[in-house]
């Protein structure tokens, strides 16, 4: 499918090539599934950039996508709301999640996880819908004092650059990994 828009060249026509219409209708549903997933590949991998004409229609969540690429699942060490900060431990042979204050966060969680249980973290990249206090689009936010918070200062013992805001509830998550 060497359809223009679509990063990957697939290697057949845009189109079904036969003279048999029960089989080209056939065909055409096939195809038009493979462009569907094609698209979805160039999306959600970000290897082709959105067409400027619709940036105006695209929530932010949409476009920063890089999670992805970033999920682990780890087994908690206590209890983790969605969108909460996420630190990663070495308990006892074991390597734990838990929520992260005074310790460094590696990521956020992607639901809530009861402690003893798996759940998925996000460890770079994407977009939270942050539940807590509203945020200030552009403020630069950190690690908070409280468990798998974040805060618009800088913490103690801790100050680690988490993100930024990019709405009232959604902040772009970059944590500074040093």
């Amino acid at each position: 499918m060497a359809a223009a828009g679509y990063s990957t060249n697939l290697g057949i026509p845009a189109m079904p090539q036969t003279q048999d219409q029960d089989a080209f209708q056939e065909l055409l549903l096939l195809y038009r599934a493979v462009q569907v997933l094609q698209g979805a590949l160039d999306q959600y991998t970000g290897v082709l950039a959105q067409p400027q004409e619709v940036w105006s229609q695209i929530p932010p969540q949409a476009t920063l996508i890089a999670s992805n690429l970033f999920r682990l699942y780890r087994l908690f060490e206590e209890n983790v709301l969605a969108g909460q900060m996420v630190a990663i431990n070495f308990t006892g042979g074991i390597v734990l999640a838990g929520a992260a204050a005074g310790r460094k966060c590696r990521g956020w969680s992607t639901g809530n996880v009861t402690a003893g249980n798996y759940g998925e973290i996000i460890c770079f990249g994407g977009t939270i819908t942050y539940p807590g206090t509203p945020l200030v689009p552009g403020d630069t936010y950190w690690l908070g004092n409280a468990l798998g918070t974040i805060a618009s200062a800088p913490g103690a013992p801790l100050a680690q650059v988490i993100g930024y805001g990019i709405t009232t509830s959604i902040l772009a998550f970059m944590p500074q990994t040093v």
